[in-house]
């Protein structure tokens, strides 16, 4: 079974219309029609590297479109970059919104349209999760923007050395006493070496960057976490304050005040 594949095959009683409404909505191309005693008994679309079929409805053959059936029996989930788009585009092109399209409290952004043939589509998406993996745009549902490891390092010109010809990564800032390092084109897939806290009375393992400090805060006080760092602002450009875990770790909680020389 490991070179199998699966190509869902849509029973319709107007192929020809099905296969002009899946070109409007979905920008399908038709990679194949054949006919039978003048049934159009296979045509096979295509949607980006995806691939279904259809055929004409033929009750004599057991073949039954969801207008004979009086509706359909299956659901189509068609993961896409914006289910509103989508949807938007398949009723232009004839379909019929039968839920609307909504963030749900599970996680994804989706609802059901039924295109013009009868069968139901589920337009859907990961709401927060289409975003460039490296974007400067972050979603405001997330509150963690980015995790960084902190070595501590003996010198950070060494390290920096080390680091770029072992990994071929480049400072993105430099301190002195501590060092960012990026590989080249990924700004966002950090390094942080240090050799000693500037202000701070210890070296953080993990420094976590967030889009709301005050909240983290708030749930640091509820927690009773044990606070190693009072919450500051820092000539560099960020505000912090450190918190250890329930194993001694050390993590730097941040919110940048300045981009330009953030951390």
């Amino acid at each position: 079974m490991q070179n199998s594949s699966i190509t869902p095959r849509l029973i319709v009683a107007s192929p020809d219309e099905a296969i002009a409404f899946y070109q409007k909505a979905f920008g399908a191309e038709l990679e194949e029609r054949f006919e039978q005693d003048g049934v159009v008994v296979h045509a096979l679309l295509k949607i980006g590297r995806w691939t279904f079929s259809l055929s004409e409805e033929v009750v004599d053959w057991g073949w039954l479109a969801p207008g004979s059936l009086g509706g359909s029996s299956v659901l189509i989930s068609l993961d896409v970059d914006d289910a509103r788009v989508v949807a938007e585009a398949m009723v232009s092109a004839g379909a019929t919104v039968v839920v609307p399209i909504e963030d749900r409290p599970y996680g994804r952004c989706e609802g059901r349209i039924q295109d013009p043939s009868g069968h139901l589509w589920i337009p859907t998406h990961e709401i927060g999760a289409k975003l460039p993996v490296d974007s400067d745009e972050t979603s405001p549902a997330v509150l963690v923007q980015r995790i960084v490891a902190d070595l501590s390092v003996r010198d950070t010109a060494e390290a920096i050395e080390f680091y770029a010809g072992l990994f071929g990564l480049e400072p993105a800032m430099n301190l002195g006493w501590v060092a960012t390092l990026t590989p080249s084109g990924y700004p966002k897939r950090q390094l942080t070496l240090l050799t000693e806290d500037d202000n701070a009375p210890m070296n953080p393992q993990l420094s976590v960057d967030v889009d709301d400090l005050d909240l983290v805060w708030r749930r640091a006080q509820e927690l009773g976490a044990d606070i190693a760092y009072e919450r500051t602002v820092e000539p560099w450009g960020v505000e912090r304050f450190f918190v250890r875990d329930p194993s001694g770790n050390v993590i730097n909680v941040l919110v940048h005040t300045d981009e330009a020389n953030g951390m």
